[in-house]
C-alpha cells in the first residue's frame, strides 16, 4: 500500500539524505543554496550517496555560485537579475 511504501525503512532513510547530512555539502558554502537529489544522485551514481567530486551539478554550481554572486554586488548586473525574478 501507499503507506507501507512510503513509512518503509528505506523510505524513512531515503528521506534523510539531505545536504545538510552530507560531510562535503556541510563544509561547502553553497549548500545552503542548492540542496541535494536522492533521485539524480541514483541516477548519476547508481546509488543515493552521492561521490559529490564527481556529481555533475555540483561541478556546475561550484562555478555557477560565484559567478553570480559577484553579478549581485554589482548593482546594475543586480538589476537586472532582479528584473527576471
Amino acid at each position: 500500500t501507499y503507506d507501507e511504501v512510503f513509512t518503509s525503512d528505506t523510505a524513512m532513510a531515503l528521506r534523510t539524505l539531505a545536504a545538510e547530512t552530507l560531510p562535503e555539502c556541510q563544509t561547502c558554502p553553497f549548500g545552503p543554496y542548492c540542496g541535494y537529489c536522492v533521485a539524480r544522485g541514483i541516477n548519476q551514481h547508481g546509488s543515493p550517496i552521492p561521490n559529490i567530486p564527481l556529481d555533475f551539478e555540483c561541478q556546475i554550481y561550484r562555478q555557477m555560485f560565484p559567478y553570480l554572486f559577484r553579478k549581485l554586488l554589482n548593482r546594475e548586473e543586480a538589476a537586472i537579475l532582479n528584473s527576471w525574478v
